[in-house]
């Protein structure tokens, strides 16, 4: 990374950041970190320019990236994180972003900020899969391919104008044209063919407005009362969210903060483009008409000062989501609020804005601020994650892992300044953080032995949904970073080992129903990864 001024006069400035996937490097080296042959190789690039004025300033920025994994169960008998029995998985992204941002003083006391971008992100998936005979690869053909692209076009302007002291208004407007090239095709294994679930090209777009007003009642009390306004072009749903906020300043160390919230959210976009074909060979498209999955979220917080440097905030939350996709055709264990715990992502052919899911718990979060070089971060969460089924039954989601625990703590220390026989003086520091991280294993289904036997295909228990649980998860990260700052730059050196203690934590198992057993597949193990940044 390298930071540094455009012209000094002027006040601009620049920064360029550049990575490379660390494990591919210590592939290349003959380092192994627990992933097998499965090591993802990326690299991106990201730049910001700033160039202020008398009247404000503007920035361009822009990202750029791409990455590829091969998960191969054919080339490795090892454990391959992430990686299914019997299965070959070539995946790999590329994506892209670039966008100005202008900020204007329209008055003493009004700002515009206006943002322009545009970004997209094309994915090639092959997944093809083997069976095995004596130990031999044999029946090797293709099972899933995905050439999509999607992206948007991006434009945003707020307004922000302060009336006086005690009330002040935010109002804006957020524009989302939409395009994609979505083409998948799976293999049907029965009758030989391929089948193509999506296929189109086309675009839509996103329209919202919001306004937002803060009042200031008296030194103790302060306001926030929003509206929201979200319209999806491709069908014209239409969402309205009101907001409110209340702050109560108890005393100089204590302070209760209140909040509600109506949220809305679209599904992924690609549920809208998803084709059946009917017998006479007839695609239709599915799913046209989902409208927003909405949510009433509720919190309340305490926030106490412990002497100068360290808080205590207290909060609960509760949130009560409905009009949840779940499957229209008799699949009534089916809910959206179970995707994304893994890389795929299942859509039935006929959804409906039916379901309903609940989250609430506690979070207590203790801090203390930097000083003298020492600070700490933790936080406990304790929660649960719910939802209800079309047989009126609720049940944990994936994400109901109960628990989470966040300890982060680091002490930096300092060097006495150096001056050269050149004049020159440079001061060094070294930086130790330590985390630590445990939380409740993952949920998931027991499988149905009996069922799976006579049908020689994994059955689930659906009536026992996300019934079980792996072992808690934890891990243990170091960084120790070493820094010299000079006159005109800034150098850094440093390295971030992360599950230290290499402990094996679950991933995901598998049944394999022709061994009858448990397949575990672990996450990646001890990770090394280096870090040198240069700031003029």
């Amino acid at each position: 990374m390298a930071e540094g001024p455009i012209s000094r006069k002027r006040k601009s400035s620049y920064l360029v950041n550049y990575r490379y996937s660390a494990l591919g490097v210590f592939h290349l080296l003959g380092f192994e970190f627990g992933t097998g042959v499965a090591i993802p190789q990326y690299q991106d690039a990201t730049f910001k320019l700033h160039f202020p004025d008398k009247k404000g300033s503007t920035s361009i920025f822009g990202l750029g990236g791409k990455s590829d994994i091969e998960l191969f169960q054919s080339e490795d008998d090892s454990d391959n994180a992430y990686g299914d029995d019997y299965e070959d998985l070539r995946y790999g992204t590329n994506t892209g972003v670039i966008g100005i941002t202008r900020t204007h003083k329209l008055g003493r006391y009004t700002k515009l900020k206006v943002v322009a971008a545009v970004n997209a992100a094309r994915t090639q998936t092959h997944l093809d899969t083997f069976a095995l005979d004596s130990g031999k690869i044999i029946n090797y053909s293709g099972l899933y391919r995905d050439n999509s692209t999607q992206g948007k076009y991006t434009f945003n302007a707020t307004v922000e104008h302060k009336f006086n002291s005690k009330s002040s208004l935010r109002s804006g407007v957020r524009f989302h044209q939409y395009f994609f090239e979505l083409n998948d095709s799976v293999y049907n294994q029965d009758y030989g063919f391929w089948v193509e679930p999506t296929s189109f090209s086309g675009n839509t777009n996103l329209v919202q407005a919001f306004v937002n007003e803060r009042y200031r009642i008296n030194k103790r009390i302060k306001v926030n009362l929003g509206l929201s306004f979200s319209m999806y072009g491709l069908n014209n749903s239409m969402a309205l969210e009101p907001r409110f906020g209340l702050k109560y300043k108890v005393n100089s160390k204590y302070t209760i903060s209140a909040g509600y919230g109506l949220h809305s959210l679209l599904p992924p976009f690609r549920i809208y483009f998803e084709e059946i074909t009917d017998s006479l060979g007839n695609k239709r498209k599915i799913n046209q008409d989902l409208g927003f999955m909405r949510s009433h979220h509720y919190a309340l917080a305490h926030d106490f000062s412990i002497g100068k440097n360290s808080r205590l905030k207290v909060e609960t939350y509760y949130q009560h989501m409905f009009d949840v996709p779940v499957d229209g055709d008799g699949n009534v264990y089916y809910t959206l609020l179970n995707q994304g715990a893994d890389f795929g992502v299942n859509f039935t052919e006929n959804m409906q804005n039916n379901g309903m899911g609940r989250n609430y718990g506690l979070e207590i979060t203790l801090e203390r601020f930097m000083n003298k070089g020492f600070y700490f971060l933790n936080t406990l969460s304790l929660y649960r994650s719910q939802y209800t089924a079309l047989n009126d039954i609720r049940y944990p989601t994936v994400f109901d892992s109960r628990y989470a625990l966040n300890l982060l703590g680091g002490k930096e220390f300092y060097f006495t300044e150096k001056t050269n026989k050149k004049g020159k003086t440079s001061k060094a520091s070294m930086t130790a953080d330590v985390k630590f991280v445990v939380n409740g294993g993952q949920r998931h289904t027991p499988v149905d032995v009996v069922a799976t036997e006579q049908q020689n295909e994994v059955v689930y228990v659906n009536s026992r949904t996300n019934e079980l649980q792996y072992q808690e998860y934890a891990r243990f990260d170091l960084r120790i970073a070493y820094k010299v700052q000079t006159k005109k730059m800034t150098q850094e050196w440093g390295i971030d080992i992360q599950n230290l203690t290499n402990r094996d934590n679950i991933f995901s198992t598998q049944y394999d129903p022709e061994t009858k057993e448990y397949r575990i597949t672990n996450q990646t193990g001890i990770l090394p990864i280096g870090l040198y940044r240069i700031t003029f």
